[in-house]
Formats: C-alpha cells, structure tokens, sequence
C-alpha cells in the first residue's frame, strides 16, 4: 500500500515527466516516500541540464510535527535535536530534510537537514548560538566551529545567513567541489545560505570568511543573475573538520539562488532568466517550458492521477469541510558557480497540500 506521501506524489510529479523527472526516477521517488514521514509540504530539485536526471525529494518541516519525524523510525533525525526544538532551538521556524534518491542502497535513509534560522536579523550574530546549538545536536561530535562563526560575523549590515545544512549524510556522494554528479571526495561539509549580500559586497565578505579562490568569477557571475532577478542568496561550503594548511576551509564552489517576488506567468523575471540559462547551454528548452506551467493549483477537478486515499478519506468523514488541494510554486533557481568555471543550474519546485 501506498503511504499519503507516495500518492500525493502520483498527483504531482505527472507534470514534470518525462522532461524535468524520468518515470525511472519517478518511480524511485514515490518508493522513497514509502518510508517518510507524512509532511505534505516540500519540493523537488531538478537538474535543468541536458543529460541531468538526477532529482532530490525535500520534506518541509514545522516545530509541532517533530512527532511524525520521530514516528519514522526509518527516518535518521537525532532525538536530541527533536527533543530541544521545543525549548531552546523554538526560534528556528522550519527544517527542510533533504534526500538523496540515488543514494548507495547499503546506506541508511538519513536527509540532508537544513535549519531555517529567524529571517531578517541584523546583525547576524544574533542567531549564531541558536544555529551552533542545532549543529551540535545534529552532528553529535566535534567541528570547526570557527569557520561558521566566520560566516556570520563577516556579514555587513542588513545580511543575514538564512539556512544552516549538515550534509554529513552525503557520505559517498558527490562532493560540493566536483565537477560531476559523479565525482567523490570530502563527505562532512555545512552549508551556509546568506541572504541580501550584494554582488559589489561578495568579494569582500568571502575574503573575510577565508575563501582562496578568485572573487571575480562569481562576483560577475552574480551581477549577471541580478539584471534578471531582484533577490540572491549566495550558499557556501565549509569543511567540518580540521584541514591541512593547503587545504581550504570554504570549498571551492557558490551557489547562487534567484528569487522573484512573483509567480509565472505575471512575474515576467523567471521567464527571462529562464529563457538566459537556455542560451547559455545551462537549462534545456523543455525544462524551461515545464518549469514556467509549474505554478498553480491541483484538486480533485483537475488533477491526473487518483486522488490520495487519505485525503479522500478526511473529506468523507467531514463533509462539510471544503475539499484540498496541492498548491505549486516556483521556488527559486539555482546557478552553481566553481572555480574551474563550470556553472550548473538547478530549479526547486515547491508544493503543499492545503484545506481551503
């Protein structure tokens, strides 16, 4: 039987296949969800390049569903951390958990789990001993705490940092500064999502934070992307552990997230920034089109697939309760900059069941 997430995924992912999710892969997705917890809130992350396939499942948490992670045995969250969310870690308003669906098969099913931090708050430091406290308790051993200092004390005024993510369940996956899916290397890494940096204020801040690498390339690159959209987080990787003095601290790669304020088709940003990665040889012209009709509304009325058993079910024993929905969004696309000047780009896509 299939679990209330595998069969809202039979409802979504019918507008994404073949282009953006092969049906193989499609197929691996809703058996991934099999075994998840049943938060109907997330995304997906599609590779938008020609021979890109490879497409990762997120799961969007709030703090009053830590019950559903922890009902999950399948599902590797630490108990420490669920166990304080309440308490001390109440101001982080959301985790995003991050799976891997070609992971190794001899692996446990553990996300990538991202902390959302308090948006907005300036100066940064201010929610430096809530994202160290989280870190602590999802590692469960010792890093080098320094390099996340770093990056939130380097931030000027108005900048914050966003999203704190432990990607230490990437062991045996490609690496952040490989050059293909299918490069290996450092496994432990934190990712460090900054938001409201502007282009002319990134090379200063990476020197500070203790980047090696030229600061032209993405500083360009960045300046580029702003000509199409109004707002970029820039998202780096720093290594968890100590490192030989050749070795850097902040690996070799940017990621550069574009938001618009609007949704497709009235906000005409995506749309040319879209049509841009297309001419740059970055995104396939399909993908463009299935990404630009992703926005929207799927019911019962107008959905391709049977509707999930357990929403039927809810809807049946409250009649008077208006039937759901899934609401679809364009969440952002993301250019990957690295220092051998290879640029890859992704698209996250956002859903969440709703009642009306």
């Amino acid at each position: 039987m299939r679990s209330p997430l595998a069969e809202s995924l039979n409802v979504l992912l019918p507008d994404l296949v073949p282009e953006l999710v092969a049906p193989h892969v499609a197929a691996r997705l809703k058996g991934l969800a099999n075994g998840l917890p049943i938060v109907l809130r997330g995304g997906f992350e599609c590779r938008l390049g020609a021979d890109a396939r490879r497409v990762d499942l997120q799961q969007c948490v709030y703090p009053g569903e830590g019950d559903l992670l922890r009902e999950r045995t399948s599902t590797s969250m630490p108990r420490g951390f669920l166990a304080e969310w309440p308490s001390r870690l109440a101001s982080i308003p959301e985790i995003w958990l991050e799976f891997d669906v070609d992971r190794p098969t001899d692996l446990p099913l553990s996300p990538v789990v991202f902390l959302g931090l308090p948006q907005g708050v300036s100066p940064a430091m201010e929610t430096h001993g809530v994202a160290e406290r989280g870190v602590d308790l999802l590692l469960g051993r010792e890093w080098r705490r320094d390099r996340l200092r770093r990056c939130f004390s380097a931030c000027p005024h108005g900048v914050f940092v966003s999203h704190i993510g432990v990607m230490s369940s990437r062991r045996g996956m490609s690496n952040p500064g490989a050059s293909s899916e299918s490069d290996t290397g450092p496994n432990d890494y934190l990712r460090v999502n900054v938001k409201r940096l502007r282009a002319d204020s990134l090379p200063g801040y990476l020197r500070r934070i203790g980047w090696r690498e030229d600061t032209e390339g993405p500083e360009a690159s960045m300046k580029r992307l702003h000509s199409f959209v109004e707002r970029i987080t820039v998202c780096l990787d720093m290594g968890l552990d100590a490192a030989p003095d050749h070795a850097p601290g902040i690996h070799p790669r940017i990621g550069l997230e574009c938001i618009s304020g609007g949704q497709p088709p009235g906000d005409p940003h995506w749309a040319a920034l879209l049509d841009d990665l297309v001419g740059c040889g970055l995104c396939e012209p399909k993908k463009r089109d299935l990404l630009l009709r992703w926005p929207g509304r799927v019911t019962l009325g107008n959905t391709r697939a049977p509707w999930p058993r357990y929403l039927s079910a809810i809807s049946h024993l409250h009649p008077r309760k208006p039937l759901s929905a899934f609401d679809r969004q364009l969440s952002h696309i993301k250019v990957d900059w690295r220092s051998t000047g290879r640029l890859e780009a992704k698209a996250y896509l956002w859903f969440e069941h709703q009642w009306p």
